[in-house]
């Protein structure tokens, strides 16, 4: 753990020295991080946990773009603005690093490096849980495969030009269309590893994945196809985490981690093909070299938020706020406060914009306690990340090897916090919705008793 520290605390130093050298800090910030991913990994045994998976997320949605455009972004819009976003984002990451491992040494009992092998215990379905399973994957399929098969043939930017969809925040759908469409997702993320729970307690224990994925495989093609990136990586990351924790060896682990990283790389590349011309983007396209050209430009909308703050009054709690309520629709309250992501960019070019009426710009997980409180804004929120991604790591390492369906929820937090640093809202929008739906179904379609099984 000592490693973790030292190696962030040194990032602290190193990061506006870079920065003051004209050197891209995100050469040392992509380097830290690495180094953090590795030492993680050693001391947690191979899982994949939390803390992995936003040092993992971090580095991959804005370690990569800052490598990339940092030069560019610093000619564009400035360099004293571009230098004071790569160190931000630096000493976030290196906070969160420090003050997780500082929150885990003060614990009274240490954490155990993983959940026992020996046996488990799991929720007993009631007659319910089938029935259950098969009418929320019949109603996924039913209202989500059209929207996916227009996508994959026209584009999603052409589907959504030619359509009311515009989400939560600006959709022109009524109340109860603008939430179904949500609830659908929030159901295809979680019904795979729905499908593995019951299958792990009714099947014989050697065809359980294979027929898991066999039944999950329409529900993740769906999400690769609607062209929206987080739909596959917290459906088909929470049924990778959820294998992970039930089958302890260790070449296992770190095929899941491997898989994992791939599925968030493939894709994404996948997605912004299919995104502007459907299947002929696709096949036109060079999926390696994709996400290079198309990283998701947080770095770039984080300089602009310093740029603007400049100049401008701090919002004061209000930006944050607005997290809170995103998944009211507007129809249903035409006075909710709008995004962040969805005024500021307009704010920002003024006039000039031309990003029609469903842009939103992911300025990352500090935009908005930046543009409330500034600097004092992105050393809290980065505590306090520490402690609830330590809080996740507990539930996940230090729970009763039980296969519960709660457990679900535990799990989906992995691939949650992988997308959290692009932005806040959605991230929590999507928790918030699995939260209810699991405690649905387990209300209704499963059994509280308990009962002890070997593996």
């Amino acid at each position: 753990m000592k490693e973790i520290v030292s190696l962030n605390f040194l990032g602290i130093l190193l990061v506006p020295l870079i920065a003051l050298l004209e050197i891209n800090p995100f050469i040392v910030i992509l380097a830290i991080g690495i180094l953090s991913v590795y030492y993680l990994f050693k001391i947690q045994r191979g899982f994949l946990t939390a803390i992995s998976a936003w040092n993992l997320g971090f580095l991959f949605i804005i370690g990569s773009d800052g490598i990339l455009n940092y030069y560019d972004i610093s000619k564009a819009i400035g360099e004293s603005q571009a230098q004071r976003a790569a160190i931000f984002f630096g000493y976030s990451l290196f906070i969160i690093n420090i003050a997780y491992i500082w929150f885990l040494q003060r614990r009274l009992t240490p954490i155990q490096q993983g959940p026992s092998t020996s046996s488990f215990y799991t929720d007993q379905p009631t007659g319910g849980n089938l029935i259950a399973i098969i009418i929320m994957y019949i109603g996924f399929l039913f209202l989500k495969v059209p929207g996916a098969v227009e996508t994959l043939i026209s584009g999603r930017f052409y589907v959504i030009a030619n359509s009311k969809m515009g989400g939560i925040e600006y959709s022109d759908e009524r109340a109860w269309e603008t939430l179904v469409n949500p609830l659908m997702n929030i159901v295809g993320y979680i019904l795979p590893t729905l499908i593995y729970h019951y299958l792990l307690v009714r099947r014989k224990r050697r065809r359980r994945i294979a027929t898991a994925i066999l039944w999950s495989l329409p529900i993740f093609l769906t999400f690769l196809f609607t062209g929206t990136r987080y739909f596959i990586l917290y459906s088909a990351g929470t049924f990778f985490v959820a294998y992970m924790y039930y089958n302890m060896k260790p070449i296992r682990r770190f095929s899941v981690v491997i898989l994992f990283c791939l599925l968030a790389f493939f894709s994404a590349s996948i997605i912004s093909a299919l995104r502007g011309g459907g299947i002929s983007g696709l096949v036109q396209a060079d999926t390696m070299n994709l996400h290079l050209d198309r990283t998701e430009a947080t770095v770039k909308y984080m300089t602009m938020v310093v740029d603007h703050y400049d100049t401008n009054d701090f919002t004061l709690g209000s930006s944050t706020l607005a997290n809170f309520v995103f998944w009211i629709p507007r129809s249903m309250w035409p006075e909710k406060p709008t995004m962040f992501g969805y005024w500021f960019i307009r704010e920002y070019y003024g006039t000039s914009f031309a990003g029609g009426r469903t842009l939103s710009a992911p300025a990352s997980f500090l935009a908005e306690t930046y543009a409330d409180f500034g600097v004092l804004g992105i050393f809290v929120l980065s505590l306090f990340l520490g402690y609830i991604l330590l809080r996740i790591d507990l539930n996940l390492l230090n729970a009763s090897n039980a296969f519960s369906i709660m457990k679900v929820i535990v799990f989906s937090l992995v691939p949650i916090v992988f997308f959290l640093p692009r932005q806040i809202n959605v991230p929590l929008t999507s928790f918030v919705g699995i939260l209810a739906v699991v405690y649905a179904f387990r209300y209704f379609a499963v059994s509280v008793k308990v009962t002890k099984m070997s593996m």
